[in-house]
């Protein structure tokens, strides 16, 4: 695409169009994009289709139901490889100096300080809840995206991984769960 951008961005210069956008497509994702803009590539965007709607190293996401609690409480399974964490679940964000630090996997009742919940009920009753509409989920991805931390947001692998941990009380839950199965 460098050489063929380049001979076209000279052909309309040459034809008085200076003004007129060239646009690459085929098959780009972040990385190629930022090859080419790296090796000066004249080009003012970029279509990106078939790898913004799919992810190529890791083309399906896999998902599994797996029963964790019923009206009698809440359920483990063990099986190597399968294993669970029982009860009814909220993930609470912490933040530090204006981005995430990490994430907790608590029981739906535990309050900890610091920490904001991020599941809530969206449908009831086959109805949404919320009406907040495209442009809205659009600012929080935007807004969220803008709360990684610099580490995690950069292109190649990070530096870390986002941390995401059990709390205290469902790691309980865990051993005492564990040890009535033994």
């Amino acid at each position: 695409l460098a050489p063929l951008s380049r001979s076209v961005r000279a052909i309309l210069d040459a034809a008085g169009f200076q003004d007129m956008d060239i646009i690459l497509s085929g098959d780009l994702d972040e990385y190629r994009i930022k090859a080419l803009l790296d090796d000066g590539v004249p080009v003012d965007s970029f279509g990106v289709g078939t790898q913004l709607g799919t992810s190529a190293d890791a083309p399906t996401l896999g998902a599994v139901y797996k029963l964790v609690a019923d009206e009698r409480g809440p359920k483990i399974k063990l099986s190597t490889g399968k294993a669970t964490l029982p009860g009814r679940k909220q993930v609470l964000r912490f933040e530090r100096d204006g981005h995430y630090e990490r994430d907790v996997i608590a029981l739906e009742d535990e309050d900890v300080n610091g920490a904001r919940p991020l599941l809530a009920k969206v449908m009831e009753k086959g109805r949404r809840l919320d009406d907040d509409g495209l442009e809205a989920a659009r600012q929080r991805c935007a807004e969220g995206l803008g709360l990684l931390p610099p580490t995690l947001r950069r292109l190649g692998a990070p530096a870390q991984r986002y941390r995401v941990e059990p709390s205290a009380r469902l790691a309980g839950l865990v051993r005492q769960m564990s040890a009535l199965s033994h």
